[in-house]
């Protein structure tokens, strides 16, 4: 408990002391906010369909959360490798799951914050975003959320040794996602084929179940076929993490 206490507040003071970081994670996700909340601002949801802000600020929310836990997960296991601190973790009287585990707990913690920030904002009269009293059996998707973004930034980190070719191989990953996900604007006007390609994106699922809670209010039935598809991910990539690592370490 002790190894678990000092290693995340280690990573919650190095994340804290990296302004880069701090942007990307509590600022860019407004900024999207802000742009597309302005490009839509003059349209207004016809009968049978959400008003733009009700679909674009849970997948907006969404894509913030799989950035910033993507970047933080690869970023911090390279780092550690190249500062050779990784090494003396392997070395201490520490396991691996308790290392996963204190840098996991950060990251669904930075995660709560980020998404408290973003709803806070879109709250504002200007977005007027509106949550179904039934928002709250999101937080299970929520946290398998972050855990599956978790654990393809651990892959990443595992396959890439420096920082440099980990932080493009983030934002080759993450970025196509977003658009390929229905993050910036529904699936429905997308070819077929996208929307068929966008079932194997862990952030469709989550941006699909984040819809349907949030703001569709629909019941936990909702929940199955996202949480579902994000724990498969999670296995499958944690699964070769695991592989690249013990190899790559060897």
């Amino acid at each position: 408990m002790i190894a678990f206490q000092q290693i995340s507040v280690a990573v919650t003071k190095g994340f804290v002391r990296d302004r880069a970081s701090l942007f990307f994670t509590f600022v860019l996700p407004l900024f999207f906010l802000v742009l597309f909340g302005v490009l839509f601002k003059g349209m207004e949801g016809g009968e049978g369909t959400m008003e733009p802000i009700q679909y674009i600020a849970p997948g907006i929310l969404s894509f913030g959360i799989a950035m910033s836990a993507v970047f933080a997960s690869a970023l911090t296991l390279v780092n550690w490798r190249q500062s050779g601190l990784l090494r003396r973790l392997q070395l201490a009287p520490v396991n691996s799951q308790t290392i996963l585990m204190s840098r996991f707990t950060v990251t669904v913690a930075v995660a709560v914050v980020q998404a408290a920030l973003f709803i806070a904002v879109a709250f504002l009269p200007f977005f007027g975003l509106r949550l179904e009293s039934g928002w709250w059996m999101a937080v299970p998707l929520f946290l398998l959320g972050v855990l599956s973004f978790f654990s393809l930034g651990i892959l990443i980190g595992a396959v890439f040794r420096t920082e440099q070719a980990a932080s493009a191989a983030c934002n080759l990953v993450v970025l196509p996602l977003g658009f390929l996900s229905g993050t910036f604007f529904p699936l429905d006007f997308a070819p077929s084929w996208m929307d068929t390609l966008s079932l194997a994106s862990p952030l469709r699922h989550m941006n699909d179940g984040m819809l349907a809670l949030l703001v569709r209010g629909e019941g936990p039935e909702a929940l199955v076929v996202p949480c579902l598809a994000l724990l498969l991910f999670t296995v499958v990539t944690a699964g070769l993490a695991g592989f690249f690592f013990t190899k790559g370490e060897k």
